[in-house]
């Protein structure tokens, strides 16, 4: 990724126990998946993310 001077990072661990809400975000948003079994929604569809995928999200990309 890159930042430019005066960009905000945030790093942290987020556990989902329910399904999230469709939602979009004015940022990039980057996940790496390290355990556990859910399901990721997108314009692409519905899948079963695996243990060590990352994934990226454009700013206002729809995801849930």
């Amino acid at each position: 990724m890159y930042f430019t001077d005066g960009s905000l990072a945030y790093a942290g661990h987020y556990l989902h126990e329910r399904g999230h809400p469709v939602h979009t975000h004015s940022f990039v948003e980057s996940a790496v998946v390290i355990g556990g079994e859910g399901m990721h929604r997108s314009l692409d569809g519905r899948r079963k993310p695996q243990v060590g995928e990352v994934i990226l999200l454009r700013p206002g990309v729809w995801r849930g």
